[in-house]
């Protein structure tokens, strides 16, 4: 393993240094039943109009001559509808176990991909960027978290999981940990670096070697009896399921499903994309209420902007600003649809007003299920929405 490789490790697993926080398997393995949530990232900006659908305004379907959907299958009311292959959605919302926030956003939009992910990250306005995550500064406030507390399935830890002390940890799949954790080994045993830091990481990670085999050993006696799931894109909630059902203690997952930059031809894709998402959320669910875990667990389905109102040339949106947002849960204290749709009539540049901040939300996450004061976390007070 080069250096290279392994400070593009250290991304992997939360920066390294987290997993010094933990002197022995037995504070890594607990078996925990309290709250947790499940972040799920619609990567790309998804096009909330055609998944919220104000399928009875002639504003929408003068916009959208060719993309708008004037009758949808799924009619929550009179007005609004969701996107056909969102049938699982439409039982959660049935159930009363789906909320919908419509016009989420914050007040400097921006359009670009990286600073908006940046934006809804760090918790910031899209004008001065913080330079810690939302959640790290959760995971910075605890006194009582471990390593996995915090998990991000991906191979490297995105900015919302970063603290100044502390941070998740980030890893694409277990057989990936275990095939870093025995490079590292490997070159720490054979060969001297002459460099203290990095002869300091990979004693870190020798030390924590026996944890680490503990969490696989129970990770395969669960994952023999979890559901398969239907989907390819559902791989990282399929590993979410894993972790909760090994017992792992982990309280905040993120996963990131890609492709909703819908620039060309968006009706296929996005009828592909949300058809995929239904499905892996219904099985997802369903695991869940197997291990008796989905009162315990809120899942919160974003995107980082929504697209403009007017179609374009192509068959498809571009990049816009405020959007849906979607959490689930069976014992919401509002579900449903929480606000009304943005009012098309009142669009800035062709691009929906915001009504929510999108902080506004994450300070009911912090305060009514993580039960943290959002305002030490978010930096000021923001009315939190009352779901939770």
């Amino acid at each position: 393993m080069t250096r290279r490789e392994f400070i593009k490790m250290m991304g992997v697993m939360g920066m390294g240094a987290v997993l010094s926080q933990c002197s022995s398997p037995a504070e890594l393995v607990t078996d925990n039943r309290n709250k947790r949530l499940v972040i799920v990232h619609l990567a790309g900006g998804n096009d909330g109009l055609n998944t919220v659908i104000p399928y009875r305004n002639e504003i929408y379907h003068e916009a959208r001559p060719t993309l708008s959907i004037r009758n949808p299958e799924i009619k929550l009311t009179d007005e609004i509808g969701l996107h056909p292959a969102l049938t699982s959605f439409r039982s959660l919302y049935d159930r009363g176990a789906l909320a919908i926030i419509n016009g989420v956003g914050y007040p400097h939009a921006t359009q670009s991909h990286f600073s908006a992910m940046d934006t809804w990250g760090s918790g910031s306005d899209g004008r001065s960027l913080k330079h810690t995550g939302w959640i790290g500064r959760y995971l910075d406030a605890r006194s009582d978290t471990h390593p996995l507390t915090a998990v991000e399935i991906n191979r490297q830890l995105s900015l919302m999981f970063q603290g100044e002390d502390r941070s998740g940890f980030a890893l694409s799949s277990i057989k990936h940990l275990l095939r870093y954790q025995g490079s590292a080994a490997h070159n720490h045993e054979h060969a001297a670096t002459n460099n203290y830091n990095l002869d300091f990481l990979y004693g870190t990670l020798l030390q924590t070697q026996q944890a680490v085999d503990t969490i696989n050993s129970r990770y395969k006696q669960y994952s023999k009896e979890s559901y398969a799931y239907g989907t390819t894109l559902s791989h990282d909630l399929k590993l979410v399921t894993d972790f909760i059902g090994s017992g792992l203690g982990t309280e905040i997952f993120y996963t990131r499903m890609p492709g909703f930059d819908t620039h060309i031809k968006q009706s296929e894709r996005q009828a592909t994309l949300l058809r995929k998402l239904s499905d892996t959320i219904d099985s997802f669910v369903a695991d869940l209420e197997r291990l008796e875990q989905f009162e315990q667990t809120l899942i919160l389905i974003y995107s980082e902007f929504g697209r403009r109102v007017g179609q374009n040339g192509n068959g498809g949106t571009d990049h816009g600003t405020a959007n849906n947002l979607f959490l689930i849960n069976p014992r919401l204290s509002r579900a449903g649809l929480y606000n009304d749709m943005p009012d098309l009539q009142q669009l800035i540049d062709g691009n929906l007003a915001y009504t929510v901040d999108f902080r506004s939300v994450y300070a009911a996450v912090l305060r009514d299920w993580l039960g943290m004061e959002p305002r030490g976390i978010l930096g000021d007070d923001y009315p939190a929405v009352t779901v939770l």
